[in-house]
């Protein structure tokens, strides 16, 4: 389990920094609707991860780093409203 979980996050992480420097970064058009997306799925990820240690009644993996994806993902999402104003 413990490879299983390093490849895929190894895997997500690869996959947020492509979308950085290839879509966001070379201003595609679907640029904004990709950023978004990791905005939400970030989101979505430090909730589950809260929801899931609240579940099970203690510590769950994740928890002590989903407070910090809640973060990014709030401060993506303000970015992007600010870009999307700019415009």
């Amino acid at each position: 389990p413990a490879t299983g979980f390093a490849i895929v996050n190894s895997a997500l992480v690869a996959f947020g920094l492509w979308c950085r420097f290839v879509p966001v970064g070379k201003g595609w058009r679907a640029a904004s609707a990709i950023a978004w997306s990791w905005a939400i799925i970030e989101a979505a990820n430090g909730v589950a991860h809260i929801g899931l240690a609240i579940a099970a009644g203690g510590y769950f993996p994740g928890l002590a780093t989903a407070p910090l994806l809640l973060v990014a993902s709030a401060f993506l999402a303000r970015s992007l409203v600010v870009a999307d104003r700019t415009r």
